[in-house]
């Protein structure tokens, strides 16, 4: 079997109401040889018989321990040296892949393609009350897999901002990112967004950046600075 172009890892759960849209953001796609690797964080609902009729997609199953253990699994079991993320409710532009790994075909010293993300609400993709903007969304990206051995993976207790805590990681390390103005990727927003959870995140984010900060001290005065000559 030839080995996958790209390994597009998706956690679940209860997803029943939008896995559909996800998965067929996915078929579209211009590149054809890519693997799908879902992981079900333990859902409750119709999920996994929505996800086992689904013979293109490799399906499996974990005791619910959150989106962060679920990619981290996803990437011990994707077989291809490039990544994609996408959650359970999002959708990606039609032409993706194509445009983002030419990016990264044409650039080996780059780690991250990042293109543009938009938010839209009630399956409404030209949702006029949003538009398309630079964010660190992890589905706006295309990733080498190498990159989480150089920054390494998301942090298992991590249940919301994920993607934040890993690129301010990424920036501190100057991981190599192209920035492109493409629209890669919609957010939908809806009831159930984990992201809505909006004092938990905020607290969150607020503890990442704490965390950044102290990593770039201790970094900072662990630096031997060269001896001058006098």
């Amino acid at each position: 079997m030839n080995k996958p172009a790209l390994s597009v890892i998706i956690p679940c759960y209860n997803s029943e109401k939008y896995i559909r849209a996800t998965l067929e953001s996915i078929f579209v796609q211009q590149t054809a040889i890519y693997e799908i690797i879902v992981i079900d964080d333990a859902s409750t609902d119709n999920t996994p018989a929505i996800l086992k009729s689904f013979p293109q997609i490799r399906y499996y199953q974990q005791q619910n321990q959150g989106p962060s253990v679920a990619r981290n699994y996803g990437l011990q079991l994707a077989q291809s040296d490039l990544i994609c993320f996408l959650d359970h409710d999002d959708v990606l532009a039609a032409n993706k892949f194509e445009i983002q790994l030419r990016f990264l075909a044409q650039n080996p010293d780059v780690d991250i393609v990042m293109g543009k993300s938009k938010y839209f609400k009630d399956d409404d993709l030209n949702d006029p009350a949003h538009e398309s903007h630079f964010s660190v969304l992890l589905g706006a990206c295309i990733f080498r897999k190498a990159v989480f051995t150089k920054v390494g993976l998301f942090e298992a207790d991590n249940w919301y901002c994920q993607d934040f805590d890993w690129f301010l990681k990424a920036f501190e390390k100057n991981i190599p990112i192209i920035r492109h103005d493409d629209l890669m990727f919609y957010h939908r927003l809806h009831e159930t967004n984990l992201s809505n959870r909006r004092p938990q995140a905020r607290l969150d984010i607020l503890k990442m950046l704490k965390q950044s900060i102290d990593r770039r001290k201790e970094l900072e005065n662990s630096f031997v600075y060269p001896a001058l000559n006098g």
